[in-house]
């Protein structure tokens, strides 16, 4: 979930409560089901809902409570675990006809359901910066790459995000050459993650690792973000590349540097 996202329900924040009880009764009693916006909109009600929000669109107040039910379920069960029916470009959530008949006030909402069991967990190799430099720099006792991709299994590896700039400094301080350069990242992008080849730090990372609740966490920006730093790192042949600003697209279209 955006910041921005996050920001357009602030209004709501008093129907928290309100509206995880709503979930919890209604995954108790439907555990596969994905009418849960529905159960929130009736637990809330009309009158609830205009007294919070008196100054905004009856319309968009329901649009703003239907996108709080997402944030809950995202904050309780994680993104992975929270499947939203999408229209046929696979990124804006789709509507059904509502058929509750003790809802009259809404016509349509937004599906969602919960898959009953989390994803396995998923042990990740991560290369700290000092064994990035070791391995850009062709030090006696580098970590040999051949050798770690032999012997990994099912463990997908990943640079700490720390070692992105072991990565640029010594082409950018030129004590490698660009041929040299390129022929050590094409080794190391050999074994690392193609969908997340670098991995937070800080806050973020204890929220991937779901140890923090995930609020404020986007994580398909964030994997948009880290790959377009890999990509970028390993286009460049020169110290100039490295100065050149790192662009990436945004779910909705929009592009950050």
């Amino acid at each position: 979930m955006t910041p921005q996202a996050r920001r357009r329900t602030a209004h709501l924040a008093n129907l928290d409560a309100v509206a995880e009880q709503a979930i919890d009764a209604y995954l108790e009693r439907e555990p596969e089901g994905d009418e849960v916006t529905l159960a929130v909109l009736s637990a809330v009600g009309p009158d609830r809902l205009r007294a919070t929000a008196p100054k905004v669109h009856p319309d968009r107040r329901k649009q703003d409570l239907g996108l709080l039910v997402a944030q809950l379920l995202v904050d309780k069960f994680g993104p992975r675990r929270v499947l939203t029916l999408r229209g046929d470009d696979r990124r804006s959530p789709s509507t059904r006809r509502n058929t509750w008949t003790d809802l009259p006030w809404v016509n349509r909402f937004t599906p969602h359901r919960v898959t009953p069991t989390p994803d396995p967990p998923v042990e990740r190799v991560v290369l700290d910066a000092v064994t990035i430099r070791k391995i850009v720099l062709a030090e006696d006792d580098a970590l040999d790459l051949i050798a770690l991709d032999r012997v990994r299994g099912a463990h997908p590896i990943s640079l700490a995000a720390s070692a992105l700039a072991e990565l640029g400094f010594p082409l950018a301080e030129r004590r490698v050459s660009p041929r040299s350069w390129a022929r050590r990242l094409d080794r190391l992008d050999r074994v690392v993650d193609p969908d997340l080849p670098v991995v937070p730090g800080g806050w973020e990372l204890a929220a991937l690792c779901g140890v923090r609740p995930m609020v404020g966490f986007d994580e398909p920006t964030m994997r948009r973000c880290y790959r377009a730093a890999w990509e970028h790192l390993k286009a460049a042949s020169s110290p100039a590349d490295l100065e050149r600003p790192c662009v990436y697209e945004l779910g909705d279209g929009r592009r950050r540097r």
